[in-house]
């Protein structure tokens, strides 16, 4: 600061206004300068201030991105795991043989075929042992009713059509009709799949008089309705042959694995051991068909069909394979390759069943007490 004395000259006085204004000029360039500092500074400022709302906006969408991430893989984890889950369930599915869990084909410890826990065959006590053996017509006849419907799902699913007869199920008293009408009938003629207890077996002479109703029409009918059904399985076998292995063949009302051990389905002439025999054989192949339903298609293989009936001549309606020029044994290997095995045993794939159930099915006690492997 200048002072100024009222003794002060006129040309101190103008040197010193002169270096006032002077200074103050200065001060107002500094000013000028410190402002463009300032300036500068606040746009320093903004920039880093972007520059700051930019970098923790990159950082929440980084955060947002490995929260995302770490979600998606949370979720690809889940996905996988429902994924093989899924795929697990969808081959037990694949593995479920519906045809076998509703035609439970097994036998009983006397060799008596089973299906659903029912019967099919008798056993005299006499020969078993065992009272129990002696099934009941009524579930026997339901027995029938249950290889009844399995034979005609069989067909169905293949679309096969068989070529004579026309199964009907129809409970326990299923029968099998033939598809041309006679010329001396008016209407085709129907064939029961069921009998009764009038029914004796043996030599239809030696009962002839003792039981009026042996070798009458019905009697006769059962017997040819079990033949005309026996037919149906095998075109059955025919129809599969293919891409199924079959333990035993059949000729007319004949099965078995070889020409030695062919049983007949009938009951004229046959005994109540041979009879339940030859249902055992027919039940093993319809359960060895069941196995492979679900892998069999509904086109005729044509090539299995033709095998078949070149190496079965017996299912030519005229031609019996015990009249045929091959010997019995070739004709059996020919037949069936695994027919030759020396133990029956090893012939019977049907597991042991529980049939503790198979009698209340029927509204029965089981009063034998006869004791059954549990599958």
């Amino acid at each position: 600061m200048y002072s100024v004395s009222e003794d002060m000259s006129q040309d101190e006085f103008d040197i010193i206004m002169e270096r006032t204004r002077q200074e103050f000029q200065q001060i107002e360039e500094e000013n000028k300068k410190l402002e463009k500092e300032m300036e500068q500074l606040r746009k320093m400022e903004a920039e880093i201030e972007k520059e700051n709302n930019t970098y923790w906006e990159e950082y929440n969408r980084i955060l947002k991105v490995r929260e995302q991430q770490e979600y998606d893989r949370d979720i690809g984890e889940d996905i996988t795991a429902q994924i093989a889950s899924l795929k697990e369930e969808i081959n037990r599915l694949k593995n479920i043989n519906v045809y076998t869990d509703t035609f439970v084909i097994s036998r009983t410890t006397h060799g008596i075929a089973t299906i659903n826990n029912l019967r099919l065959g008798r056993l005299s006590p006499q020969i078993s042992g065992d009272m129990s053996t002696l099934v009941s017509w009524k579930e026997i006849n339901s027995a029938w009713g249950e290889v009844t419907i399995a034979l005609y799902t069989i067909a169905k699913k293949l679309g096969f059509n068989f070529s004579r007869y026309k199964l009907i199920p129809s409970g326990s008293k299923p029968s099998i009709q033939l598809k041309l009408v006679p010329l001396s009938s008016r209407q085709a003629p129907r064939y029961p799949l069921y009998g009764t207890d009038e029914i004796t077996f043996g030599s239809r002479t030696s009962y002839f008089n003792l039981n009026p109703l042996w070798g009458s029409q019905q009697s006769n009918e059962f017997d040819t309705g079990m033949e005309a059904f026996l037919q149906c399985v095998s075109e059955i076998c025919a129809h599969v042959m293919s891409s199924v292995n079959l333990p035993y063949y059949i000729t007319k009302d004949k099965i078995g694995s070889s020409p030695e051990t062919l049983k007949s389905i009938k009951i004229t002439n046959n005994t109540e051991a041979d009879w339940t025999k030859a249902l055992l054989y027919m039940l093993t192949n319809i359960r060895r068909i069941l196995d492979v339903m679900p892998k069999l298609g509904s086109r005729l293989d044509r090539l299995g069909f033709d095998r078949y009936h070149h190496s079965h001549p017996h299912h030519h309606p005229h031609h019996h394979p015990l009249n045929h020029s091959t010997s019995e044994a070739n004709l059996s290997a020919t037949i069936c390759p695994s027919a030759l095995s020396s133990a029956e045993e090893m012939r019977d794939p049907l597991p042991v069943i529980s049939l503790h159930s198979s009698l209340s099915l029927l509204g029965k006690k089981n009063q034998g007490g006869t004791a059954f492997h549990e599958l």
